[in-house]
Parts: C-alpha cells; structure tokens; sequence
C-alpha cells in the first residue's frame, strides 16, 4: 500500500489519495479525507468510527463524491471513495469476464478489509448503486447499511439486459446474423453501443467532447444549433446524420456515431458545475481511457449468470432481497425514472425487493442524473439522515 501526496488544486483541498496494492487481485486507487490509509484506516475504527464506501458510475470516478467526503470530515465516520475497477487510477483488466457484479461486490469487501474494517455502510450512484446493491446482496454480513442514487433496486430479472436490449432495439452485438442485415434492424441504445468492440476507440477521441456532453445536457437547458448531430432514436449504425432507415445509403458499424453526437451539447455549463469539474474528468480519462467503464456494461450477459449463479438456494429459488438498513434517492428529472417505470411503479418494486428500508424513497424535484452533485444539499442532508438511521437500528440491536 502507498500514498500519493495530497491534491494540489485549491477545491479539492483536504482530499487524499492512498494506493491499495492487491486488493482481489488488483490495484485501487482511493480518495479519502484522511492521509496514509495504511494507518488511518486501522485507528479510526479503532476509534468507533464507521466506514463509508462511495462507489461511482459511469463515466465518473472517486471526484463524484467530493462533496459528500468533505461532509463526513469532521464528523465520526471514515469517508471513503475508491476509483471502482477500471476507471481512474485503478487497474484495468482487459477481460470482461473480470468486470461482473460477483467480481465488484468482492472489490468493495476487500478494500474495506484492506482498511481494516469487516464492516461498512455502503453509497452507490448509477453502476455504482448497481455494485451497492450486488454487495448487499452477496456480502450483507459486511453491510451495516447501503444508500442507493438513481438505479432502483427492483429484484432479480427474468432476462440478462443484453438480450433484452437487443429483443427491443435490434440485435446489433449477434454475430451469426451478416452485418449488413443487423445493421439495417438495430436501432440505437446507449448501452448497446457501448458494448460494440469500436466504442472504446471512439470515446478515447472524443472523450472530452462526450463528457462534456453528458454532464451539461439537461432539461431546458439552452442548446447549441446543429446538436445533436444524430437521432438518438435512430438506427445505431448511419453515419449520413439522416434520420429514416429509407434514407441511409452508408452504414458502417466501424464508426456508429454514439452518445458524444447523440446528445445536445449546451451552451453553457449548468450552475452546479464549475469549470474545472470536467476539465478535471476529462483529463482522468485521457489518462486512463474509457476501457475500464465500458467492461461494466459489456459484462451485462455475464453478470447474470454469475449473480444468479451466487444467489440461487438448493431448491432452485433466489434468495434476492436486500435485508440491511438502505433508502434510494433520485432527481425526478432523472431518465432512469422512465426507464424504470415511473415513480409508482419505483417505489412498488422497491418496497417489494428491500425488506428494511429506513424511509420512503426520495424524488428531489427538479434534478437530473448526477444527483449528488446537482443536489449535493439535499443528499448530503438525506445521507447524514440516514447514517443516524442505520446507527439507530444497529443500537437498537444490540439492546
């Protein structure tokens, strides 16, 4: 384990990082509030201070987290937010079979075990959430509580994503079909054009131009003219920019335009994003490239087998419910809010997969994807509101 020296640049002071050497087989790279983890670590729970693990999504990394590691501070708790398996400073398997949610669930136990915890409370946004969930799940006796943002928990699915997305949107990934044919049928996902072997290349080219992108389209946010480029509900594989299959002349899967000319590019930063914030990521994958993130989702098919495989009892039933203290949170202008159904259809499926919820779910009015930036408030209340739930619960306990 070593350490790099604190950050350098003035809003991120009191950030550090620590390097954990060999954690399930690869190197983290952590940020904590707290130098020299290597002590740090061992002398806060020593001290009866609990461990929070902050895990990102995709395309972040540990800086999702900043203000939620300066609110924990001061206060009797060790905050900390690794750089998830292939993003960041963390190493980058080449496999994909090394991205599943079995792999990442046990991840997140090893760097707790690394820090000297066998215990810990547990915040996830978007794939993180996903590995929130998929630890609480395959890990609860090391679960003291988990916060899940933006991807509801909403029980084991019946089919891998993949095959679904491709039953919905055309079967871009299935090599037994020519590709001139599966180029005319399929239709454009985000999370299927990721997982095309081209993808990674093109992100790493315009890396800056998609994060950009990403983190600033918004809900009635003022756009540039001409953007987006392409349909983001058209076919995944016309590279004229015409918007009907009976106009395409050229298809070519090589340079399937993906959500870096798919989405609107704002004028203007929003107000919750200062200037250094993507200039900040945008130089984290310039180093780091977009490989690591996009493994997360070319694991899907794998990821079902792998957890289901992890989760099935003798009698062939799945024991699928999260069983510790947890709460889900997110921006009601969110697309997953859509994507999952709506908000009843949410918190039904919520109520029925989670068995100890601390508190309904929380919808923040006016808030999109990128929850604990944008509302980093109303999380932040929301989050020390539920550490002192799980506290309560754990004394409760133990009367």
């Amino acid at each position: 384990m070593s350490q790099t020296p604190i950050i350098s640049t003035t809003f991120l002071k009191g950030i550090h990082f620590t390097f954990l050497d060999n954690v399930n087989g690869i190197r983290h790279r952590v940020a904590s509030t707290r130098p020299n983890l290597t002590i740090s670590g061992p002398l806060a729970r020593q001290q009866g201070h609990e461990l929070v693990l902050f895990l990102h999504g995709f395309p972040e990394s540990w800086y999702s987290w900043r203000y939620q590691l300066l609110l924990l501070r001061d206060r009797p708790y060790l905050p900390v937010a690794p750089d998830m398996r292939g993003f960041g400073a963390t190493s980058q398997p080449r496999r994909t079979e090394d991205y599943t949610q079995t792999v990442i669930a046990k991840d997140v136990v090893e760097i707790a075990k690394a820090l000297g915890y066998n215990e810990f409370i547990v915040v996830g946004h978007d794939w993180g959430c996903q590995a929130a969930w998929s630890v609480s799940l395959l890990y609860p006796q090391h679960v003291l509580g988990v916060l899940g943002m933006s991807a509801p928990y909403t029980g084991t699915p019946r089919i891998d994503m993949l095959s679904f997305l491709q039953s919905k949107y055309g079967p871009c990934l299935d090599e037994s079909i020519p590709a001139k044919e599966r180029e005319r049928k399929c239709l454009f996902h985000y999370m299927l054009h990721h997982c095309l072997a081209k993808s990674t290349e093109e992100y790493d080219k315009n890396g800056r131009e998609f994060l950009y992108r990403i983190y600033t389209n918004r809900k009635g946010c003022e756009t540039v003219q001409g953007t987006p480029e392409y349909d983001i509900h058209g076919n995944m594989f016309d590279t004229t920019g015409r918007k009907t299959l009976d106009e395409i002349d050229v298809l070519d899967a090589t340079v399937a335009p993906g959500m870096w000319k798919r989405l609107p590019r704002a004028k203007t930063l929003p107000n919750w994003l200062k200037e250094e914030d993507p200039e900040y990521l945008t130089k984290e994958y310039e180093q780091a490239g977009f490989h690591g993130g996009l493994s997360w989702y070319r694991a899907m098919k794998l990821n079902f087998e792998a957890v289901n495989a992890a989760l099935r009892r003798s009698d062939g039933s799945l024991d699928d419910k999260i069983s510790p203290p947890s709460l889900f949170i997110i921006g009601e202008d969110d697309s997953l809010v859509d994507l999952y159904g709506g908000r009843d259809k949410i918190i039904h499926r919520l109520n029925g997969n989670m068995t100890s919820m601390t508190r309904k779910p929380i919808f923040i009015k006016d808030v999109g994807h990128w929850i604990q930036v944008e509302a980093k408030d109303a999380v932040n209340e929301a989050l020390l509101q539920f550490l002192e739930d799980v506290a309560m619960t754990h004394r409760m306990c133990h009367l």
